[in-house]
């Protein structure tokens, strides 16, 4: 079982979501860490329950190769950012050697580990992830004295604690439906998968992954009560690490960022490797020059970046739980959402346009596999 859980904690053990965790804290409070750990938690319990029925979108070898592809840009592009607010925070010339250092070992490290035993990597990835979780917050708290954070909460309680935002809200409810639909992302990618029937591995999967994310996010009250102001919110959880974890926790931070973004790139290369051979250097090009080109000149969270590809994800999550069989339904079902989602983004709000295009599409697939004509061919899954 204890393989099992690994497995299914690997999607969250990204630098990325711990980022997220923290930026999504310092704006949008307790309520916006609860609601993105319980999303969490529950992007597992709805994989449980849908997994047998994969979506035909993702079957679907031309919305496969979409999706795939996007994806990936996606991820690449958000790791971007990552090293992006890595190098701008780092001023100290002894660390900025020190990261140099690491940056340069820790891949030859990943290498070396993932030739003798890949499975190896990917327990090692979890089990780093969280220790980081927990480690961080508390060399970070050691280094304030209790006086200060407490009088710092106390003062924050007020905005911080406060559960009536209605923006709030609906940017945990656009997180859950992102979330969701990342699972069976992530799976699509990694070559390694293998369906999992017990429920247990996925119950306490959802338990630690709502535990890690929390312990990590809550780095950022202090950075509100300690008055850490960055020019960009996603850069927060480094700032505090900077000023109050002191050296250790910032080679901590740094070594195990760097394995984690390196285990990612391997996953990338093995599921890039195993596609088609016109397929590959097309998607090897776009994946990093897109993200390479526009990152540097680009002032964009981490949390836009994350809610911006979530208007292409919201119609899965609908797609997801409509047993629909067709392809040709499945497409009309996701470009439908997709319209949506990007028209409502671009009026409204993003989360406002994740939600609505989540929504049309399953109120379509419905209405598609009850009142459509009946096909003869279906697709296999």
């Amino acid at each position: 079982m204890a393989s099992k859980i690994i497995y299914l904690l690997i999607p969250l053990m990204t630098p990325i979501a711990f980022f997220l965790a923290a930026q999504i804290t310092y704006d949008h409070g307790v309520l916006g860490l609860l609601g993105y750990s319980i999303m969490w938690a529950l992007s597992f319990i709805a994989f449980y329950f849908t997994q047998n029925r994969k979506p035909v979108a993702i079957q679907d070898p031309i919305l496969r190769s979409v999706i795939k592809g996007v994806y990936i840009i996606e991820v690449i592009f958000c790791i971007f950012l990552v090293l992006k607010i890595i190098f701008t925070e780092t001023d100290f010339i002894y660390m900025t050697l020190i990261n140099i250092i690491l940056m340069a070992t820790v891949p030859l490290f990943v290498i070396y580990l993932y030739k003798f035993n890949p499975k190896l990597v990917a327990v090692a990835t979890v089990l780093l992830g969280i220790a980081i979780s927990f480690l961080i917050p508390t060399l970070v708290y050691l280094k304030v004295s209790i006086p200060t954070v407490y009088s710092g909460i106390h003062f924050l309680s007020t905005d911080l604690l406060r559960f009536d935002r209605p923006a709030t809200w609906l940017l945990v409810a656009s997180l859950g439906i992102i979330l969701v639909a990342r699972q069976y992302l992530y799976r699509m990618v990694d070559i390694h998968h293998k369906a999992r029937t017990r429920f247990a591995p996925f119950l306490i999967a959802a338990i630690i992954s709502s535990i890690v994310m929390i312990s990590f996010g809550t780095i950022s009250f202090l950075g509100r009560a300690q008055a850490v102001l960055p020019d960009l919110s996603d850069r927060v959880s480094i700032q505090v690490i900077n000023r109050f974890g002191g050296q250790f926790a910032q080679i901590l931070f740094m070594s195990i960022t760097i394995f984690m973004i390196f285990f990612i790139f391997i996953t990338l290369w093995e599921s890039i490797k195993g596609g088609p051979k016109k397929y590959n250097p097309l998607l090897i090009v776009i994946g990093t020059l897109i993200p390479g080109l526009v990152v540097p000149y680009v002032n964009i969270t981490l949390l836009d970046a994350f809610l911006y590809f979530g208007l292409f994800w919201s119609p899965l999550f609908g797609l997801i739980f409509v047993p629909v069989t067709t392809i040709y339904r499945t497409r009309i079902g996701f470009l439908f959402g997709l319209c949506m989602s990007l028209a409502v983004g671009l009026i409204f709000t993003i989360p406002f346009g994740i939600l609505a295009g989540a929504c049309s599409s399953f109120l379509l697939s419905i209405v598609l596999v009850l009142f459509g004509p009946v096909e003869q061919k279906n697709l296999q899954l």
